[in-house]
């Protein structure tokens, strides 16, 4: 718990409804602020009460956040987690995230109102507005692609849907794609169809700088030679015509889960725990939260996270080492990652 008590704190934890806003699939935008905008990130709702016991709005805790600040004209990025940034949204005069501990759990987030004062951009939306008003360079090839796939769901985030966001002097695209298994159908046809890939103009990225992302990725990422080539090779990244970069992830289909995702918040620290075992499903480890089912001494648990990184990118059949915090909520035991040190890797040997 951070060292100033927090205004808000949890008082009940709930399941999304059908209509809340999937992870990946709202921009929440706070008029009061109009240069200051947050990713949901994860699959809950919470109500919160102040110090006083007074009820106050529903919120989501944020991950990924856009802002100006100190009259520039560019916008800023930061990510933010379970933790992440607490004590400095604190400490910020300027900050108008609403830091909520949450007793049960132990944790503290950041989190933004939801009410008359919220507007929720959808991905799906955000990505028709960018097809209609992108430069013909920047569309004409994800277009190509997305009609090779009439029946899969496609939305957008990141910074192409920020308005006047100069997040790079080479653009990129950040695809979001509903449900694991349309993921899955879209990779592997871009991976094994070569007269397909050139038909769109998709290649992947430049493989004669091998050497060089490995020995990047071994610096930036603490892996061994073993893990960063492994990382090299998983990475869902793209190019597409002209030198454009494509990023394929997954957001929750709209559809019911056959998977009940466990709810970190609300949650009760059984102690912290570190294993081995073998990844048995990582359809979810795409999402926001990621889930990734584990077998470890006979039995199965899940590893939940909401951070995603190169360490941690887990293939079904993968030895992995998982080291977070053991919880129990509604009966059910899980993993969950929150701490900087915590993590799921795949194990290799140099």
């Amino acid at each position: 718990m951070p060292n100033e008590r927090p205004k808000f704190f949890v008082d009940k934890v709930m399941e999304q409804k059908e209509d809340d806003p999937h992870p990946y699939d709202a921009l929440i935008h706070v008029e009061k602020d109009t240069e200051r905008m947050g990713f949901v990130q994860d699959n809950f709702v919470c109500e919160v009460v102040n110090e006083k016991g007074q009820e106050s709005s529903i919120r989501f805790p944020t991950a990924i956040t856009y802002y100006k600040s100190n009259g520039s004209e560019q916008w800023a990025k930061k990510l933010y987690g379970y933790k992440e940034a607490v004590q400095t949204a604190l400490e910020s005069e300027d900050m108008n995230y609403y830091v909520v501990y949450d007793p049960s759990s132990e944790l503290s987030f950041l989190a933004m109102p939801f009410d008359n004062n919220t507007k929720i951009a959808r991905s799906r939306d955000n990505l028709k507005l960018f097809l209609k008003n992108g430069k013909p360079e920047d569309t004409e090839s994800l277009m190509r692609l997305m009609s090779e796939f009439k029946d899969v769901n496609f939305g957008l985030f990141g910074s192409r849907f920020v308005k006047d966001f100069n997040y790079s002097n080479k653009p990129d695209i950040d695809l979001i794609i509903y449900g694991p298994d349309d993921l899955q159908k879209v990779v592997d046809s871009l991976e094994n169809d070569d007269s397909l890939r050139n038909k769109i103009g998709l290649s992947f990225k430049d493989s004669s700088r091998f050497d060089q992302y490995v020995a990047y990725y071994m610096e930036k990422f603490n892996l061994t030679e073993s893990e960063a080539k492994i990382m090299f090779s998983r990475r869902r990244r793209y190019m597409l015509n002209p030198g454009i970069k494509l990023s394929i992830n997954c957001a929750l289909p709209d559809n019911n889960l056959n998977k009940k995702i466990p709810i970190t918040i609300g949650s009760k620290k059984i102690h912290d725990i570190s294993i081995e075992g073998t990844a048995l499903d990582t359809s979810l480890s795409s999402n926001m939260p990621r889930v990734f089912s584990i077998e470890s001494e006979g039995g199965k648990i899940d590893v939940v996270t909401g951070i995603w990184s190169l360490k941690d990118f887990i293939r079904t059949g993968d030895k992995v080492k998982v080291t977070g915090a053991l919880r129990e909520s509604n009966g059910i035991t899980f993993i969950s990652l929150e701490k900087p040190s915590d993590i799921i890797k795949p194990i290799t040997h140099d």
